[in-house]
């Protein structure tokens, strides 16, 4: 024993200097990567920076004229125009420029920016005929849907189990009062949700090398920006603007918030790759995100923001705390909208004071704990197992209209539709995407896989928290964006050794 110990120092010295080494490699590589562009002027930087992001250029003016004429133009004789000739455009793309448009207009799905249908055809819109051509193809490829990776089981579990609680609700449909038939049903529960999941999860298939995984980040990056430059100007900067800009998105504000708090995270966990241009234009998109996240006026929003910000700054030290705390401060004094602070007062006496919108005095969860409470009993009843899908539907809100069309908590709403066996399955999850980035982030030797790794696992963290007071466990409109980046993550998880060769 004594011997062994005494050749294991020597071999834990070994270690701790290899160790050494390479984190003064990674050190200079960085400091490399930011000196990387000394541009003569202004006008060079600027003509260098745009040289990046204009091969893909298209792909945003295509979305942008879809979200400007797409729904003018659904009926009518310029249908028989425009539609055909946008299947033609998008036939032609690249798989890869496929999906980038994909990712510009999944979030704008259910919205009445965009067509409803083509050729008056129901559910023949732009975003289901891109993600079935980038389906077929990827088939066509002969890369099975189902290819070799460790997310793939993981994935299959959580789609079964939505498909379980679907099932289960079935008898749901007669209380929504002629709103679903037994298609819409499970075309709005599950075909719905399996088209959003598989939608990120193509990246996998698609992406080939480094490369084309930062264009893929690029790609998000630019859309999460369109989205919110549309919320700021569009919404007003008001909670009543909010709401009517919702109702044309079709997404809830929270989802609308936690879709800024994915992009958020991501892009602080990878802002520092590309060019230097590019990554001046990355901090551009964290202010964007986080006047997103502001201007949607989701209280749950801004104490996640918070948190992220703060995980961001603990990360670089003290230093990076007290830099932290005094910017937190400055910005509450003297930068932090009325509107928003009148917003997180909501439900108090100083925000009666200040003239709330929501007059909620004594109930800062706006409403929410009068659902929660009704959810109790039903919950007792079927402890175990649940009622399935829509359980609060048929067994909670039906014959009460004072209360919320959901509980505004996904812990509560999976207890009703999957009761404890079922909830502790979907945390499992959940849990196993958070395990799997986060060791990622501790043992991967590539510094990009690693970063990717600290920021999904941050991004299904703050999912986990936003689900106490809103949400589902289920793939809905508020994830989007998830998927898209477990795809990448599929993809880096897989090419850890590629990456790490390609950074030294």
């Amino acid at each position: 024993m004594r011997y062994t110990a005494q050749l294991s120092i020597p071999n834990k010295l070994k270690q701790r200097k290899i160790g050494f080494i390479n984190q003064n490699n990674i050190k200079s590589r960085i400091k490399k990567n930011k000196d990387d562009m000394n541009y003569k002027d202004f006008f060079s930087a600027l003509k260098a920076t745009f040289n990046i992001y204009k091969k893909d250029l298209l792909v945003l003016l295509f979305a942008i004229l879809m979200f400007k004429f797409g729904r003018r133009w659904q009926d009518g004789i310029m249908s028989a125009i425009f539609f055909p000739a946008i299947f033609v455009v998008m036939f032609k793309m690249s798989l890869e420029h496929k999906l980038y448009t994909l990712i510009f207009l999944i979030p704008w799905a259910e919205s009445r920016q965009m067509p409803g249908q083509m050729m008056g055809i129901v559910g023949f819109n732009p975003v289901n005929i891109l993600f079935l051509m980038i389906g077929t193809t990827i088939m066509y490829r002969k890369k099975k849907i189902y290819a070799h990776s460790v997310f793939n089981k993981w994935i299959l579990f959580y789609m079964t189990l939505v498909l379980i609680a679907d099932i289960r609700g079935v008898d749901t449909i007669p209380y929504f009062d002629g709103y679903f038939t037994f298609t819409s049903y499970f075309l709005d529960v599950f075909l719905k949700p399996l088209e959003i999941v598989l939608a990120g999860t193509m990246a996998f298939y698609v992406l080939k090398d480094p490369e084309e995984m930062t264009r893929f980040l690029r790609m998000i990056k630019i859309s999460g920006a369109l989205l919110a430059v549309y919320v700021v100007f569009r919404g007003g900067g008001t909670l009543g603007g909010v709401y009517k800009l919702t109702r044309t998105l079709s997404i809830h504000k929270n989802a609308l918030s936690f879709i800024f708090l994915t992009l958020l995270t991501m892009n602080l966990a990878t802002m520092n790759y590309g060019e230097k241009g590019e990554r001046i234009i990355n901090k551009i998109f964290n202010v964007l995100y986080i006047l997103g996240i502001m201007l949607t006026f989701s209280r749950q929003g801004y104490i996640s923001c918070v948190l992220i910000l703060f995980l961001h700054f603990t990360k670089k030290g003290t230093k990076g705390v007290i830099v932290f705390i005094v910017s937190a401060i400055l910005f509450w004094s003297y930068f932090m909208p009325v509107e928003v602070k009148r917003r997180i007062f909501t439900g108090t006496a100083k925000g009666e004071e200040m003239g709330v919108s929501e007059h909620l005095t004594g109930d800062v969860t706006a409403g929410r704990e009068a659902a929660w409470e009704a959810s109790m009993p039903v919950i007792k009843e079927a402890f175990w197992f649940g009622r399935g899908m829509y359980t609060f539907a048929k067994e909670v809100k039906y014959g009460r209209p004072e209360l919320p069309q959901h509980p505004h908590n996904a812990y509560i709403q999976s207890m009703l539709d999957n009761g404890l066996i079922g909830t502790i399955l979907f945390l499992t999850f959940f849990i196993s995407l958070f395990y799997k980035s986060w060791r990622l982030y501790k043992t991967s030797k590539s510094v990009f896989a690693a970063n990717y790794g600290y920021g999904f696992a941050i991004t299904i963290l703050i999912f986990l928290i936003q689900g106490v007071t809103g949400f589902r466990f289920y793939p809905y409109e508020e994830s989007y964006f998830i998927w898209f980046y477990l795809g990448g993550l599929m993809w880096v998880y897989q090419n850890q050794t590629y990456l790490s060769e390609q950074e030294s």
